[in-house]
């Protein structure tokens, strides 16, 4: 009988580690959880919270503008940076001490420490040694540099480093054109900032749907942000006190004065001590793991961002449930049938299951809805009439395979989705569903009609 220091120790409280520590608790573990920078991992204090803190900014900003279409005067406002920066800190704060207090309330100790796995069961922090009978490894991500735009906090900036600014920039290029890079050209160029966004593939958010991507590249445009797809930089020609010249692979050159890498994340598996207890990796350095997330070693798990797959912080989340409950005898297996993706431009975007092209690569008979927001009664009294809602069925089962949505609150509506996934409801359970009037889930039950061309309110 081994007497360890603990029954469970969690590498890391990002979403997936902090949720992991507190079901561990839940169920009667003892538990502490080794964070070398603060806790609630990037999500909490460089990611999820602090980037929809500024868009909240960024919107009541829009809507200011557009105030004197709804009979409001609004004259005279304008932006306050200097507040803007200190609401996001009082949020993410406000979070951060919430988990500490959860922590404190059940008894999760917290070792502020990088740590290093020593064997199966110990692991070092920095002056001292802790030893546990099983380990969860929840390291995260960070954001990926590539080759000749190396991060220096001042020219070329991470989505870490953006936070850190003091001044909106005049002018920035966004590289990447993902998730990240398009939510910060929505924030800036709603700040007033002069965007150019570039992505390597055809359009923008390559992950989505390939229709709804490129409806938010015209209405992205539309609004004042230069997208240029299929283009990626080719170098930096020079420095000088305002600018940094870029030349893109198409042959043009220009100045700006930030340039924003949003290129993708590194798996936080590097010397953490993988090696000398022989875990398992991918060819992408990610921890492998089974259905259950243990890996190839019968007491150490692995959760979120570092076990690849889905870097979201609900995935993350979620993970760290089904790890606790593994570790305590309970089996649960890990489903990502139904896995909800957003993206906080504006609008919104938001998405589960399959995609037009994935499900037409998997055979699928389909049936296709789509109900646009400009048919919509509260999309015209919010004034919030872009976009559209795409649902993806399977002509066969009559089950919805996928959900896309461009549009106000995507990311509130595309639960419903969710669950109708989840639940494997046919269509003729989804048309039994009554959605309250006038509200904008009233467009969920008419995109399911219209799959069967029996939407009321579009031809």
């Amino acid at each position: 009988m081994h007497n360890y220091d603990y029954d469970v120790c969690v590498i890391g409280s990002g979403p997936g580690g902090y949720v992991c520590a507190i079901r561990l608790t839940q169920l009667g573990k003892k538990v502490c959880v080794i964070e070398k920078e603060n806790v609630g991992g990037v999500c909490l204090n460089k990611g999820c919270i602090p980037t929809k803190a500024l868009i909240q900014s960024a919107r009541c900003l829009k809507h200011m503008r557009k105030a004197g279409s709804l009979g409001v005067d609004t004259s005279g406002f304008s932006l306050n940076l200097k507040r803007v920066f200190e609401r996001k800190d009082e949020i993410v704060n406000q979070l951060r001490g919430g988990i500490e207090f959860l922590f404190k309330q059940r008894g999760i100790e917290l070792i502020r420490a990088r740590a290093i796995l020593k064997d199966e069961h110990t692991i070092d922090v920095e002056n001292k040694t802790v030893t546990s009978e099983f380990i969860v490894v929840a390291t995260g991500s960070a954001p990926l540099q590539l080759p000749g735009l190396d991060f220096d906090g001042n020219y070329f900036v991470s989505s870490d480093d953006i936070f850190k600014l003091n001044k909106i920039p005049k002018t920035i290029l966004i590289v990447g054109g993902g998730a990240i890079g398009c939510e910060f050209a929505a924030i800036l160029n709603h700040f007033g900032t002069d965007v150019t966004l570039i992505e390597l593939m055809d359009h923008i958010l390559p992950s989505e749907d390939r229709e709804i991507a490129k409806k938010l590249q015209t209405l992205l445009e539309k609004s004042g942000i230069k997208i240029f797809t299929g283009t990626k930089v080719s170098s930096f020609i020079k420095k000088d006190p305002q600018n940094i010249i870029i030349r893109f692979s198409d042959g043009r050159e220009q100045g700006f004065e930030k340039v924003l890498v949003c290129v993708g994340r590194k798996i936080n598996s590097d010397n953490i001590g993988l090696d000398k207890v022989a875990i398992e990796l991918s060819q992408k350095k990610c921890i492998v793991v089974d259905e259950h997330l243990k890996t190839n070693r019968e007491n150490i798990y692995a959760i979120g961002d570092v076990i690849g797959g889905w870097l979201l912080a609900h995935v993350a989340s979620h993970e760290g449930v089904k790890a606790a409950e593994n570790i305590c005898g309970l089996p649960s297996r890990i489903s990502y049938k139904a896995v909800p993706s957003c993206v906080f431009t504006d609008p919104e975007v938001a998405s589960v299951g399959l995609s037009e092209e994935k499900a037409k690569t998997m055979n699928f008979d389909l049936m296709i809805g789509r109900f646009p927001f400009k048919s919509h009664g509260k999309s015209r009294i919010l004034d919030e009439t872009e976009g559209l809602i795409k649902v993806i069925m399977d002509k066969k089962e009559k089950t919805v395979l996928g959900a896309q949505i461009l549009g106000y609150d995507a990311s509130e509506l595309i639960a419903t989705f969710t669950s109708f996934i989840n639940a494997g409801l046919k269509i003729e359970d989804l048309k039994e569903i009554i959605f309250a009037h006038p509200t904008i889930s009233e467009a969920i039950g008419e995109s399911i009609l219209s799959t069967q061309k029996s939407a009321i309110h579009i031809l």
